[in-house]
C-alpha cells in the first residue's frame, strides 16, 4: 500500500484530513472539515470504522459523531452532539461496546455515553461520574480486557477503576493511588504490567497488576532528555505500545515530551522528542532511544494499524474487528509509521517511520499548512 488517510483533529472548529504516500514520502493536506469547537481528541468506532467520535474541548464540554466518506472527507454537519458531562473533555475512547468513555479534564468527572440502535448515536441518560479528590483532572480512559476501565487523574495522582454495576451503569469500584504530585496522565497495559505515564514528574512507570500489592513501583525512568535546558519546564504526553510483528518482533514503549517553557531560549530548536524505552520479563525500564521530531509540545501520538495483530497469531477468536480490519488494510506495514502533531510552534504534522527494529525513527513527511495538532485516527 502507498496512500494512507489520517484525519487530525485540534483547536480551532475543524478535524484535518491529510493523504500520506510512504513511498513518495508526501503528506498532503486534502480537507478542513468543519466541526465544533475544538475537537482535540478524535477516535473512531471500534467496528463500524465510517463512524468518528471527536469531543469539544470547551468548558461546557461535548462528543460529536461525524459520518467519514470517501477519501476521510467528514459529513458537513455532525451526525449527532451530546454533553460531555462537565469542563474540557480531554480524551474520549469509543469501547469495544461500542460505548464512548469521555473524561473532563476540567470538571473533575466523565461520562461513559451509550449508543442507541444507531452506532453513531446516543442516549443521554449516562449519568456523570465525579472522582472524589479535593482536585481532579480526568485525563484519559483506558479498557481492560474483561471491559473496566482505568481513568489516570493527573490532579488526584490516582488511577481510578470503575465496573459497571448490577444496573450496567459503570461506577467507580476502586483506585490505584500514584506518587504524590506525579501527576498520571495516560496509561497501558503490557501482560500483568501498568505503564503509566505521569506529566508532572515526566517520568514512566511500571506496576504488576496481579501482585499482592500492585501499588508498588517496579521500575521508575524519566522521559526527559539528557540534552534539555536546566530551566525547561516539561510535561509528558502520550504513551503507546505498539503491536509486535514479523516485522517489529521486539516489544518497545514509545512516549512523548512537551516542554511547556514560556523562554524561548528555553525551546530545543529540534523540537521535543519522543522517548523509546524496552522494559523487561521483571518490569525493569530501559531508555532506548530519544528521537527528534522537529514538534513543539507534541499530545498526542497514532501508529499506522496501530491495533493490528501479530501476523503469526494463530488466536483469532482473540482478535477484535478493529484488529482485523487493522491487520488486512495495513498488513506488514501496520506500526510501521508514527504521526505527530504539537499543540504549539509552527511544526505541523510529521510522519516517523520506524528503523532498526523499532528502537529508531526517521522523518520521512511533513506538512505545515496546519500548524498545530493534538490527536489522529489512521483510515
Amino acid at each position: 500500500m502507498v496512500n494512507f488517510t489520517i484525519l487530525a483533529g485540534g483547536t480551532g472548529a475543524f478535524i484535518a484530513t491529510y493523504l500520506f504516500n510512504s513511498d513518495a514520502g508526501s503528506l498532503a493536506l486534502t480537507k478542513q472539515n468543519p466541526t465544533g469547537t475544538n475537537p482535540s481528541w478524535i477516535g473512531l468506532h471500534p467496528t463500524n470504522t465510517s463512524i468518528l467520535f471527536a469531543v469539544n474541548e470547551v468548558e461546557e464540554g461535548a462528543v460529536q459523531s461525524f459520518a467519514i466518506g470517501a477519501d476521510g472527507i467528514l459529513s458537513e454537519n455532525a451526525i449527532a452532539n451530546i454533553s460531555s458531562g462537565g469542563n474540557g473533555p480531554a480524551h474520549l475512547l469509543a469501547l469495544s461496546t461500542g460505548e464512548v468513555s469521555v473524561m473532563n479534564f476540567g470538571g473533575g468527572n466523565g461520562r461513559v455515553l451509550s449508543p442507541t440502535d444507531d452506532p453513531a448515536i446516543f442516549s443521554d441518560d449516562a449519568p456523570v461520574i465525579t472522582f472524589p479528590a479535593n482536585k481532579s483532572n480526568p485525563h484519559e480512559t483506558f479498557e481492560l480486557k474483561n471491559g473496566d476501565l482505568l481513568v489516570p487523574d493527573l490532579g488526584a495522582d490516582q488511577i481510578w477503576h470503575l465496573k459497571k454495576n448490577g444496573s450496567g451503569v459503570f461506577e467507580i469500584f476502586s483506585q490505584l493511588p500514584q506518587p504524590q504530585g506525579s501527576g498520571p496522565r495516560h496509561i497501558a497495559v503490557l501482560g500483568d504490567l501498568l505503564l503509566t505515564l505521569h506529566e508532572t514528574a515526566s517520568t514512566l512507570t511500571t506496576q504488576n497488576l496481579s501482585a499482592q500489592d500492585p501499588l508498588a513501583i517496579i521500575s521508575q525512568s524519566s522521559v526527559i532528555p539528557d540534552s534539555a535546558s536546566k530551566n525547561a519546564t516539561f510535561g509528558a504526553g502520550e504513551i503507546l505500545l505498539p503491536p509486535t510483528s514479523d516485522a517489529f518482533p521486539d516489544q518497545f514503549i514509545y512516549v512523548s515530551n512537551r516542554n511547556v517553557s514560556p523562554d524561548p531560549a528555553d525551546i530545543d530548536a529540534r523540537g521535543d522528542t519522543v522517548a523509546i524505552f524496552s522494559v523487561d520479563e521483571t518490569g525493569q525500564l530501559k531508555l532506548e532511544n530519544q528521537v527528534f521530531t522537529g514538534i513543539q509540545g507534541p499530545r498526542g501520538l497514532a501508529f499506522s494499524g496501530a491495533n493490528a495483530v501479530d501476523a503469526k497469531a494463530s488466536d483469532t477468536e482473540t482478535a477484535s474487528t478493529t484488529d482485523t480490519r487493522a491487520f488486512s488494510i495495513f498488513g506488514d506495514r501496520a506500526a510501521e509509521f508514527l504521526a505527530v502533531g504539537g499543540q504549539a510552534g509552527t511544526g505541523g504534522v510529521v510522519i516517523m517511520q520506524r528503523t532498526e527494529g523499532g528502537k529508531n525513527m526517521v522523518e520521512v513527511a511533513r506538512n505545515t499548512e496546519v500548524p498545530t495538532r493534538t490527536s489522529f485516527a489512521w483510515l
